[in-house]
């Protein structure tokens, strides 16, 4: 017993020393570090950013949820003000790889992480901020080749911009999914049962962890695009999926938070997947944040992740998608006084994204930061 006491307090001091050296090494700017730009006439702080592939446009979301500032980054002037209807609560934002669609996904509504939540999509045209597509409940919707994808009980649906759609169903689907840029492979968290926890081999032969699977517990399938059908279980055993994302560079990124009912801490976890393989990967991140932006810089090397300490105390860090090490911590926490003086006001929400040249934009009240790593 003395002997574990002992290999336990080593695991731990080696822990702490390991976040020590990793600290010394990360660099760390404060949010004055960045580089301040003054919307003019614009004084409702910003909760979500999104650069379009063209490279001089940026989408920025209200914190009310009624209407996009559509801007130029030339002089960084208001094109236009884009009107919203039911997405009240937030939202998150998403351009095509060709930029000429908008994907607007409303935040679910708060409760039990394990129930399935329905909430408003819609897709926007970017030139004009017209609705091309209007999907007035789904779990989860996500942008493809030519086309969306969402998932609304059981079933996808495949539904082109130019065409009629189809679905297949998917047995035991959860609330998120997501496809592969190139438009062959449909990622979707689902419910496990005992047959599909016995092809992850850590769940195999240990009754009590796989009792606990199949009540708090969710996996990822990989389902083909072309006919429907399953392809794989994804051999790791995931919390509550919350979303799922594609990387341009072959990487399937996995955001899960514990079900309440789990006794488990609170707190979201990032694992990533090989697209190629769809074994899991090592590296994996940890947020406080309630369903963070997973903004992956325009190389496909970095994740840029939010998370908040205390009250309203907010970080914005790099990582290495590929290591897991932090490149860069943003310390965002100012005090109230400092915040009320800079019209800095926010509710805890963070929005940020990165530009096509490599710039990172950063919700600062209603004004935007820019920080060039």
């Amino acid at each position: 017993m003395k002997n574990d006491s002992r290999l336990l307090l080593c695991a731990f001091l080696l822990a702490l020393l390991s976040l020590a050296v990793l600290q010394a090494e990360a660099q760390v700017v404060n949010e004055d570090d960045l580089r301040k730009i003054v919307l003019q006439g614009n004084e409702t702080p910003l909760v979500a950013l999104e650069c379009l592939p063209d490279g001089h446009t940026v989408w920025a979301l209200a914190k009310d949820g009624g209407r996009i500032l559509a801007l130029d980054t030339a002089g960084w002037s208001l094109v236009r003000t884009i009107p919203l209807q039911g997405f009240g609560r937030g939202a998150e934002m998403t351009a095509s790889a060709d930029g000429r669609r908008v994907l607007i996904k409303e935040f679910p509504p708060t409760g039990n992480s394990g129930k399935p939540k329905e909430a408003h999509m819609a897709v926007l045209d970017a030139a004009t901020g017209e609705v091309v597509l209007d999907i007035p409940s789904a779990k989860d919707a996500c942008l493809m080749p030519g086309g969306l994808a969402t998932l609304s009980g059981e079933i996808v649906t495949l539904q082109p911009f130019n065409g009629s759609p189809r679905s297949f169903p998917v047995s035991a689907a959860a609330v998120a999914l997501a496809v592969d840029p190139e438009g062959k492979h449909v990622a979707v968290s689902i419910c496990p049962d005992a047959a599909s926890l016995g092809q992850v081999p850590s769940m195999r032969s240990d009754k009590k962890a796989m009792k606990a699977a199949l009540k708090f517990r969710q996996l990822v399938a990989i389902h083909s695009v072309g006919d429907g059908s399953r392809l794989r279980i994804v051999p790791e055993v995931y919390d509550q999926v919350q979303s799922l994302r594609f990387t341009a560079n072959g990487r399937l990124l996995v955001y899960s938070v514990p079900d309440f009912r789990s006794g488990i801490a609170a707190g979201g976890h990032i694992d990533q997947v090989d697209a190629g393989t769809w074994d899991p990967l090592r590296a994996s991140f940890m947020t406080w944040t309630p369903r963070p932006a997973l903004a992956i810089s325009p190389d496909g090397a970095t994740l840029a992740l939010s998370s908040v300490e205390g009250r309203n105390k907010r970080k914005l860090t790099l990582y290495d998608l590929a290591s897991g090490g932090t490149r860069l911590m943003i310390d965002l926490e100012q005090k109230r006084r400092y915040d009320k003086a800079e019209g800095e006001l926010h509710d805890a929400r963070l929005g940020y994204a990165w530009l096509p040249d490599g710039r990172l934009l950063v919700a600062q009240g209603p004004s935007i930061g820019c920080l060039k790593p």
